[in-house]
């Protein structure tokens, strides 16, 4: 305001009343300013007058050419933040309620001050000073030294979020934000201006000048006196230089140097003179080796599945069973440690074991408090050692360069100093520290960084003295060379720069392309080498460089079945990671996903393996899988790229013994259909995003390589021939493999196309229920034991198609039976797996008066829905022993155990010929189910002619009418917390139109949800989070799909979400639109006149997605982003040209 720069003048003029007048109109606003920012009402006044003193006292700084708002706010964050630093560290305190609620809010509504608690202090003051005290964006970003963008994006970021922690079921996303832009800019009453005492102080302040360099420096004087005395410094400087020669030659002389090339000193490393203590390791004798080493690997009494795989590269294989490491190499197979044959302990606790990246030393920690325990430094070329320190694993941090050429090691638990070690001269220099480290980081130059707990600190070999910041958040990583310091806020990566103190969000949906959507934030997040690797809300993972800021993001979303991010490694690239998946392992890349297996063994597990190279991973596997040893292993390299898999070391002279059953091994690998093979190109398989489903092939049928009869013929497939197809029908075609032909789950080798009327479609939770008789039955990969549940599709004369009554996401688990070796008589037959009704309670004794079984309760509570489990054969006093499948047991009432689906003689129903004749067609029996939570199991009926509908829950009716009605209805449970699963009827309709119907049933009647696009009754679009995920299809600019999010009102009605932007599925993989005219700019933003860049004739964008109204973006090859605007749909603003004359390579 140009009233507060008059008032600065005169006060910079001696006239002091007139800061009265900044007091008066500042006060009440920066007194809420402190509030809101989480400060003490207690504390707030004092703080308030201490930063009006400050700012009298710095008022010569004042920039006029700035709002005085601007450089006012600057000043008094920059003191909350010292003062803040001050306080004791604490989570932000509430803000008082009298001081910002309104009688309308509800009380059940969160104060603002635990709403805005999670944000970091800049995003929260953002948020506070443009919203309640009208800052403009521009004005903000100088405030926090930012453009006025990037101020933009980190508010929107901070909206997104908390506006998703105050949204109900019941409104809008954009009411959610206005609702809380609402609550931000409720002013804070302020009842007195304490004029009078801040003037007092300033009084004091006013006889204290600044010193003469701090004032002709001050903005005000360099404008008045610098365009003058500049110039004439400079011209007396040159004159010297001319005139005194013994100053001017080794000036000029130095001028020269820096354009002649030839004479410039080479750029290099130039490495520090080391001055540590040199140390020496202690010798080891006795280590074994070929045949000795296998009886004394086999004495230990373990297996092979127990090798653990530390280094690989092309040279050796560093693996450790136990508390022994071998090397294996063409060369021979040798011991490297015993730690019980040089008499070190192990008896209390597992050893940590860390081998640095060179594989030439390994870091050994041994718990415990005996004579043996400590840390200790182990050179692998000969077995010697150096302790390190005497406190174990559990007291000590260390950290190896990436390179490994220095290792950095400090106490935990105390402070202490901080040690480093040079490798390659193996000198050990000690850097004095007052504060336990909790973590430790060292570079290649030898930089260490240090976190205590609350402060980041940096050293360096040459440079001992720390420099020290304090930290709000903790880091994940230290850069001590850069001086960045790396954390996670709100599920957004961030970078700190000391330098300047600024925070930059590095955010994975950049390099994913989604604008920075709440599906992105991330959830979990590890250190491997030098990558963070993380795991984003909508289930996709990533890795980021630490070095570069690199981000690859993995569509890991369908395959990564745990909740945190697993144990993983990287390569050194960062562009291929492996997790542990369950038990088993996953290799992902930005394009694949593969779960490598080795012909002939059983499924490969984690932490068997490790990296080679970028394209390969070794795996140690025991000889016999029936006797295993674990001095009789073989190593495996296998190229995660074309899966070929080959014995590089053996420990005995043995031939491996292969499990001829498997479908992998050698010479039993099923052909694909006909004569496909790995180098026929299949054609749209990114079409194919439905849910993944095991069946049967109803009758013998061409294969095509793309959906539709035009595409190549690539073989035969027969009748009954068992195969895993991709729900989603692209034009009457379905993505499909044979099992027989699968190496694992995630095998998508040798697909092909089927026709759709070719699979036999069934719905797994319809089926009737049936009990294996047999005392074992094998189905495709799989053996079922007598008394399991099953599921039968199709019931022929002599041989029925069943499943297995459980949750399986493996593959083979379908196949063709005898008849005779189950039965559908539940009544009278013996079975050990059955369903427990959600809520039961189990106890540790068959007594209601014993011990609730926690573990087990817990598990319940948190599924929220009837669990499948396995009767033990236990029973006593009306109660049955169980076990839930991750082996949790517990004594349940008998009562609570059901058997589902009702009771035998029913039939699954049959389309075509099944092995044994023709398959029984009567009417399925329907569906028992509890759907409304009620306690009472419901009959769900369903029929439909593909044009009209009748879906019937006991006695309520439903009855509709659309096109290309599906057969089954699917079931889902869209909210786990509530009591209703729901019901959906999916149709294909006229030209792909896609929609769901979803019903619900409230115990008397059939209640219509809503229709929505797309075929939503599957874990795609159903992930039980309350939000129904339909793909939706636009027409702007060209036909492109997207996802529309639906979610619960308080009615049970599904209602839209609104975004304000729609990201295009697929995009990434889309082919890019070349650009037919001579050149079109691109918009910062939607509305603006800044232009992001111009593309030129020829040039290509891929078009990213849109509003769905009339903007829409695009992105460069190189990563920029730019918007234009569509009219009328197909029309280009500022062009007047339909889209097809301006771009090439248009969908419609």
């Amino acid at each position: 305001m140009n009233n507060d720069r008059l008032l600065a003048e005169k006060v910079l003029r001696g006239e002091t009343q007139a800061f009265g007048e900044l007091i008066t109109s500042y006060y009440p606003g920066l007194y809420g300013f402190l509030i809101k920012m989480g400060v003490p009402d207690s504390r707030a006044g004092d703080l308030a007058q201490s930063i009006f003193v400050d700012i009298f006292r710095n008022l010569y700084r004042y920039n006029d050419r700035w709002a005085f708002s601007t450089w006012f706010y600057r000043m008094a964050y920059d003191r909350f933040r010292k003062d803040k630093q001050k306080q004791p560290r604490m989570r932000h305190p509430r803000i008082p309620e009298y001081l910002i609620r309104h009688d309308d809010e509800s009380e059940e509504e969160k104060s603002l001050g635990v709403l805005l608690d999670p944000l970091h202090d800049e995003d929260r003051a953002m948020l506070i000073l443009h919203y309640d005290h009208g800052l403009t964006l521009r004005e903000i970003g100088r405030v926090f030294g930012l453009s006025g963008s990037s101020a933009r994006m980190r508010m929107d970021r901070a909206l997104g979020f908390l506006a998703g922690n105050v949204q109900t079921s019941e409104d809008r996303f954009s009411e959610a934000v206005e609702r809380l832009i609402g609550r931000i800019s409720r002013k804070v009453p302020c009842e007195t201006v304490p004029e009078e005492a801040i003037m007092d102080m300033a009084e004091k302040e006013a006889g204290r000048k600044p010193g003469f360099i701090a004032y002709v420096t001050s903005p005000v004087m360099l404008r008045k006196i610098w365009p003058i005395a500049v110039p004439a410094f400079l011209g007396v400087l040159l004159l010297a230089l001319l005139v005194v020669q013994d100053v001017s030659k080794p000036f000029w002389g130095s001028v020269m140097t820096i354009f002649d090339k030839d004479n410039r000193p080479a750029l290099a490393d130039t490495p520090f003179e080391n001055t540590g203590t040199p140390i020496s390791f202690t010798s080891v004798t006795g280590l074994l080796s070929g045949d000795e080493l296998v009886a004394r690997l086999n004495e230990t009494g373990m297996d092979a599945t127990s090798w653990e795989v530390l280094h690989a590269n092309q040279e050796q294989f560093i693996i450790r069973i136990g508390h022994i490491i071998v090397s294996c190499r063409n060369d021979g197979f040798r011991q490297l440690i015993d730690l019980e044959s040089i008499g070190l302990s192990v008896g209390q606790g597992e050893p940590e074991f860390s081998v640095a990246p060179t594989g030439a030393f390994m870091v050994v920690g041994i718990p415990g408090t005996e004579a043996g325990a400590g840390t200790y430094l182990f050179n692998l070329s000969d077995g010697s050692y150096y302790r390190l320190s005497e406190m174990g694993p559990d007291q000590v941090v260390y950290a190896w360069s990436p390179l490994g050429n220095y290792l950095a090691y400090a106490g935990s638990t105390g402070a202490g100093p901080v040690f480093l070690l040079d490798m390659q001269a193996l000198q050990l220099m000690k850097i004095e520290s007052a504060v336990a480290a909790a973590k430790l980081f060292v570079t290649n130059n030898g930089g260490i960084g240090v976190f205590s707990g609350d402060q980041a600190m940096f050293a360096s070999a040459d440079d001992a003295a720390w420099k020290t910041q304090l930290v709000q958040h903790e880091p994940f990583y230290i850069n001590p060379d850069s001086g960045t310091i790396w954390y996670v806020l709100n599920g957004v990566i961030m970078k700190h720069v000391t330098a300047n103190d600024q925070d930059t969000a590095i955010v994975p949906d950049s390099g994913a392309g989604n604008g920075g959507s709440q599906d992105a934030y991330i959830t979990d997040y590890r250190l491997s080498g030098n990558y963070l690797v993380f795991k984003m809300r909508n289930g996709n993972s990533g890795t980021l460089n630490l070095r570069t800021g690199k981000i690859s993001v993995f569509n890991t979303s369908r395959e990564l079945r745990q909740e945190l991010l697993p144990w993983c490694r990287t390569t050194a690239s960062g562009a291929r990671v492996m997790f542990d998946n369950e038990g088993s392992f996953l290799i992902v890349s930005e394009s694949s996903v593969t779960a490598p297996r080795i012909p002939g063994y059983s499924e490969l597990k984690p932490y068997q393996t490790n990296w080679v190279d970028e394209e390969n991973i070794a795996y140690v596997r025991m000889i016999d899988e029936t006797d295993p040893k674990a001095g009789e292993f073989s190593i495996y390299t296998i190229n995660v790229l074309t899966g070929a898999v080959t014995e590089v070391f053996r420990s005995v002279d043995r031939e491996p013994v292969l499990n001829n059953d498997d479908p992998a091994a050698p010479n039993n690998a099923s052909p694909a259909p006909g004569t496909q093979d790995t180098t026929v190109k299949i054609y749209e398989t990114e079409k194919a995003t439905g849910s993944r489903v095991e069946s049967f092939v109803i009758k013998t049928c061409k294969v095509k390589n793309g959906p539709g009869d035009n595409y190549t013929d690539i073989g035969e497939i027969r009748q009954n021939e068992i195969i895993i197809y991709n729900s989603r029908v692209v034009n009457g075609w379905c993505l499909a493999q044979k099992v027989s032909g699968m190496i694992n789950y995630y095998d998508t080798r040798n697909a092909f196309w089927i026709k759709a009327e070719n699979i036999y479609s069934y719905n797994r939770s319809n089926l009737p229920v049936g009990v294996i008789t047999a005392d074992k039955v094998k189905l495709s990969r799989i053996t079922l034991s007598k008394g399991n549940l099953i599921r039968i599709i199709v019931r022929g004369d002599q041989k029925s198609y069943v499943i297995p009554d459980t949750i399986d996401t493996n593959f083979g688990i379908t196949g063709w039976i005898s008849n005779d070796s189950f039965t559908q008589d539940l009544g009278s037959a013996y079975y050990n797996q059955a369903y427990l009704r959600k809520g039961s309670t189990a106890y540790s004794m068959p007594d209601f008066g014993s011990e609730p079984a926690t573990d087990f309760n817990n598990f319940m509570s948190s599924i929220g829905t009837d669990v499948f489990v396995t009767l033990t054969g236990k029973a006593e006093n009306g109660f049955l022993h169980v076990r839930l499948p991750s082996g949790t047991a517990g004594w349940v009432r008998e009562q609570d155990i059901y058997l589902p689906g009702g009771s035998g003689g029913g039939s699954g129903g049959g389309y075509g010929e099944s092995p044994g004749g023709n398959a029984d067609t009567s009417e399925p029996a329907g569906l028992y189910l509890d759907l409304n939570g009620d306690g009472n199991e419901d009959r769900i009926r369903f029929t439909t002619d593909g044009r009209r509908y009748t879906l019937t829950v006991n006695q309520s009716k439903a009855e509709g009418q659309g096109s290309g009605i599906q057969s089954e209805f699917r079931l889902v449970d869209i909210n786990p917390s509530d009591a209703f699963y729901e019901i959906v009827i999916e149709e294909h309709g006229s030209g792909s139109d896609y929609s769901s119907t979803f019903f619900y049933y409230d115990g008397q009647r059939l209640v219509n949800m809503g229709k929505v696009p797309g075929l939503c009754g599957n874990t795609d679009a159903v992930k039980g989070d309350g939000i129904v995920r339909a793909r939706a299809r636009s027409s702007i600019l060209e036909t492109w799909y997207y996802t529309r999010e639906y979610r619960l009102n308080t009615q049970h009605k599904l209602v839209e979400s609104p975004s304000a932007f729609y990201e295009k599925i697929g995009y990434r993989n889309a082919s890019p639109l070349r650009l037919k005219i001579e050149s079109l700019p691109f918009l910062l933003s939607p509305g603006s006149n800044e232009v992001s860049f111009v593309l030129n004739r020829n040039e290509t964008v891929r078009f990213v997605g849109s509003d769905n109204q009339r903007w829409c973006l695009f992105q460069t090859n190189d990563g920029r982003f730019g918007w234009l605007e569509v009219y009328d749909s197909r029309y280009i603003g500022g062009t007047g040209l339909h889209a097809s004359d301006v771009f090439d390579g248009l969908s419609d």
